[in-house]
């Protein structure tokens, strides 16, 4: 009966983790709006208590325990960047945790995009990029650390030379051409291949594959703002204040 309640207990927290890592769209929402979301603050505690059910005897119980420690550094990390905390010390606390969750979960996908989500945010992208190759590497057709490798290597094309800037951004598209191929469902690599295609100056391409991202989650402002900078710059403003108009409302602006 204890592990019957124990399982139960864990079943919501693995579905959550499971959709995340098919790089649901409305779980990756889920997770932004974590100061609205009572269930997933909760997650650490559901663990915590299924594996006392179990016992420490149980060949589960640190394992249970280390995606509790996962789950409380996600819970960290977003409730301290959405709170806008100046103090950056809850985030190497959220890494700790994650270290240590990683010694019962040595190949967990998801343990290394988190570790690159706070080097990413404690500006550390070199760091940042190990982390996410690795997450790649465990799970290759995961779209979620691909999209963040194509960010990653956006953001540094904008520091190259115009002689290679071209060519870093071709490699871009590149990339995240390979994770639509294996996830085509995920909106996250269409924006990114939609900034590389901008950036280089393709715009209606740029357009297209913005457009691609907001069919795939009407839910999110980012497909909206892309399309509205995107629109500002081709002059077309009526559009652009449109976009700006649906991304607000998704917001709750």
């Amino acid at each position: 009966l204890r592990e019957q309640l124990a399982i139960a207990i864990q079943d919501e927290v693995q579905q959550s983790l499971n959709r995340f890592l098919e790089a649901d769209s409305l779980e990756m929402l889920r997770r932004t709006q974590i100061l609205e979301s009572l269930e997933y603050r909760l997650y650490p505690e559901y663990l915590q208590k299924a594996a006392e059910l179990l016992g420490p005897d149980d060949a589960a119980y640190q394992i249970i325990l280390a995606k509790s420690q996962y789950f409380t550094a996600v819970n960290q990390r977003i409730e301290g960047l959405v709170q806008k905390e100046q103090d950056l010390s809850f985030l190497k606390e959220a890494k700790k945790l994650l270290l240590q969750a990683q010694l019962e979960l040595p190949l967990a996908a998801y343990i290394e995009y988190e570790l690159g989500l706070i080097e990413r945010n404690l500006n550390h992208p070199g760091n940042a990029l190990r982390h996410f190759k690795e997450a790649a590497r465990f799970s290759p057709t995961w779209a979620l650390p691909q999209e963040a490798i194509g960010s990653l290597m956006l953001q540094r094309s904008r520091q190259a030379s115009a002689e290679s800037l071209t060519a870093q951004l071709e490699e871009i598209e590149a990339v995240v051409g390979v994770a639509i191929e294996n996830d085509p469902t995920y909106f996250g690599n269409y924006l990114v291949q939609g900034q590389a295609q901008e950036e280089l100056g393709h715009w209606l391409e740029a357009e297209l594959s913005y457009r691609d991202a907001l069919m795939r989650i009407l839910l999110s402002s980012r497909p909206f703002d892309a399309l509205g900078y995107l629109y500002l710059k081709m002059g077309d403003f009526d559009l652009a204040n449109e976009m700006f108009y649906e991304a607000d409302l998704r917001r709750g602006l």
